[in-house]
Formats: structure tokens, C-alpha cells, sequence
């Protein structure tokens, strides 16, 4: 049992090395290259083409809530940092956004995270924010769609989806880009989107809502590639070097199981030398 706890602190000593010797080199210039995510490069190219089609852009954390007590919580704080970046990206092209989310909680970070991202670029006196200051971007573009920041939903994902799918259609959405605690529910809105012409780009960690957004999304993000907005989207070196970091631990762990699979087969058991009980 010793071996197997020295072990798992010897992983991770390796992961917190390795992010503190990549990170240093990203941050003087060192070029990285991580591995192709096809959705992280349609989310780049979403901004750019609904530019293009003076359309809006629909941001969308998904029906999850974030509470202790809420399996979806990570998500949507992924989503959350998705929805940042794009926000940043929307605003640098004076791109219409309309972001949404299903929770009472997540409404206020949403809030702050599109305010952070137009200030990032210069451009916090235009940040759409329904119901703001003064000062903000009205909450329609020229052409009369919507934009903004809204709730439309509190704990109710099928509600939140239903809502979703009908601004997708009423509100001249071209594309998509809808990551965080989605399920099942994300069939709905796709639905709608289908038939809005809508090009979606969807992630989540839920398997239901995995099986709905392979078949239906344009790109899909899977599992855990829903929290690497940071290393993909905005290039942090931080981010990029615990991708990288996280990449190596996981080959070496594949390694050892396919090592240790290998030495079961020709009869040579491990268990009694890492303390573990058959």
C-alpha cells in the first residue's frame, strides 16, 4: 500500500515539475504545439464567419447550476471560460453575442466574465449587458436582433433548452458555441438550431449529452477537452504547460498499465509488490 500511495505522489511531483519548468519557456517564446482540437478551431472561425453575416453569435453555458451540491458545477465553469473567450473575440470584431445560461448563479458570472472580455480588448463602454449601466450596448443590434446576457432558465434543463432552441430561430443566430453542463436536454435545442441553419460547436462531460452532440453538433468538444478554453483559445503559458504536463502523465500512465497488463500475462503478479490485495 506504501508503494502505491509513493507512486501516486511521485506522478504527481512529475506533473507539478513539469508545469514549473514548461511554463517559464512558453512565457520566453518557445513555440508549443498541442495536440488538434477541430472544435476550438470552428469556435475560432464562428466569430469570424457571423462577422462576416452581421449576425449574433449564441454563448451558452447550459442548463447546469453551480452549487456544491451539483454534479454539472465543473462544466459550467468551464463553459463559463469559454464564454470569456469568445466574448473577448466578439468584441475585438464587433461581433453581436447573445449569451445564456439556466441558472440563477451562473447568470451573475456570465455577467462578469462578457464585461471581462470586452474590457480585455478596450471596449467596456459596449459590452451588451440587458439591464446595465448607461453607458452600455443596447440590447439589439442595428438590424433589430437580440444581444446580451440573459437567464432564461433557473434549474429547469429542458425549459432551458426549449427557450435555447427558440432564440436560435427568432433571433438571427447563426452559430453556436454551447459547452458546459449539458445532457440530454442538448437534443432540443439542436433540433432548433437544424432548422435555424445554426452552426454549432458543443461540448459537455455528461455521457447522455455526449451522445446527442456527436450526432447533431458541427464540432463537438469531449469530456475534458471542455477545460482547455485556456491553452487553446487564449494561449495562457500556465494553461499550456499544464496541457502538456497533463499529456505526458497520461502516456506514462497508459505505459505502466500496458507494462504491467504485459508482466500479468507471462505470470509475473505485481500485487504483492505494490501492496495492493487480489
Amino acid at each position: 500500500m506504501l508503494i502505491a500511495t509513493g507512486l501516486a505522489l511521485l506522478i504527481l511531483l512529475f506533473f507539478i515539475l513539469a508545469i514549473l519548468l514548461i511554463a517559464p519557456r512558453i512565457r520566453r517564446g518557445q513555440r508549443v504545439t498541442l495536440r488538434p482540437l477541430p472544435a476550438y478551431a470552428a469556435a475560432h472561425q464562428a466569430i469570424a464567419r457571423t462577422a462576416e453575416q452581421g449576425r449574433t453569435t449564441h454563448l451558452s453555458t447550459g442548463p447546469g447550476a453551480l452549487a456544491g451540491d451539483t454534479p454539472r458545477t465543473a462544466e459550467t465553469l468551464a463553459g463559463l471560460e469559454v464564454m470569456h473567450q469568445m466574448a473577448r473575440r466578439a468584441a475585438a470584431t464587433g461581433t453581436p453575442l447573445l449569451a445564456t445560461t439556466g441558472s440563477a448563479l451562473a447568470f451573475p458570472m456570465a455577467e462578469n466574465v462578457v464585461r471581462a472580455g470586452y474590457a480585455e480588448v478596450g471596449r467596456l463602454d459596449e459590452v451588451p449587458l440587458v439591464g446595465g449601466s448607461s453607458t452600455a450596448a443596447t440590447a439589439v443590434t442595428l438590424e433589430g436582433r437580440a444581444q446580451g446576457v440573459r437567464m432564461l432558465t433557473h434549474h429547469d434543463p429542458m425549459a432551458y433548452a426549449a427557450a435555447a432552441g427558440d432564440l436560435a430561430e427568432s433571433e438571427g443566430v447563426s452559430n453556436g458555441v454551447l459547452v458546459g453542463g449539458w445532457s440530454a436536454e442538448y437534443l432540443l435545442v439542436n433540433e432548433a438550431q437544424a432548422r435555424a441553419g445554426v452552426h454549432a460547436v458543443a461540448g459537455s462531460a455528461d455521457p447522455q449529452g455526449l451522445a446527442t452532440q456527436l450526432l447533431t453538433a458541427d464540432q463537438t468538444l469531449i469530456g475534458e477537452e471542455i477545460y482547455t478554453a485556456g491553452a487553446y483559445l487564449d494561449a495562457r503559458p500556465a494553461h499550456q504547460a499544464s496541457l502538456i504536463a497533463q499529456d505526458t502523465v497520461r502516456v506514462l500512465l497508459i505505459i505502466v498499465i500496458l507494462v504491467g497488463a504485459l508482466l500479468a500475462t507471462v505470470g509475473i503478479n505485481l500485487a504483492p509488490l505494490l501492496g495492493v490485495s487480489r
